[in-house]
């Protein structure tokens, strides 16, 4: 049966809104189990001003739950320091418990000591730092690390 994607609705706080971009369902030779994924821009409330982005990435696939994980996000240069990222996965918590994810993965690299914070502050649970297989892309020269987070 085909994954049916969800209406995300209002995703805001008081001072972020999730705006979705697109739904789409990567299917390749990378992503050898369909994975629904909703991207999403983080935006300043009430305006149309990118700070960042955010997907979120429906299954439980070992490529999900041990390198990519559920929730990825970015935050711009200039938009970094004020906790953006941590009040965007707060936003999207909850929708994604929607599309029935529990647990919730987020991975990020050992040497990524912001989103490490990030994560943590979300309350998640550190299980392991992984090595990531050499036939896993990445870009040149990164870390072929993946700490992983679980969220309850």
């Amino acid at each position: 049966m085909p994954f049916e994607f969800l209406n995300p609705g209002s995703l805001a706080d008081e001072q972020l809104q999730l705006h979705l971009l697109m739904t789409e369902t990567l299917s390749d030779l990378f992503w050898t189990t369909p994975t629904p994924t909703y991207r999403l821009e983080i935006q300043k409330l009430g305006s149309s001003q990118r700070v960042g982005h955010i997907n979120l990435r429906i299954g439980d696939a070992k490529l999900l739950t041990h390198y990519t994980g559920n929730i990825g996000y970015g935050i711009d240069a200039p938009h970094r320091g004020h906790h953006f990222a941590e009040r965007a996965c707060r936003i999207l918590l909850p929708f994604a418990r929607m599309n029935g994810l529990s647990p919730i993965w987020i991975t990020c690299t050992p040497d990524n000591l912001a989103s490490r914070r990030t994560i943590e502050k979300l309350g998640a649970e550190y299980i392991e730092t992984i090595e990531v297989p050499v036939d896993y892309p990445l870009p040149e020269g990164m870390l072929r690390q993946k700490c992983r987070y679980r969220i309850h």
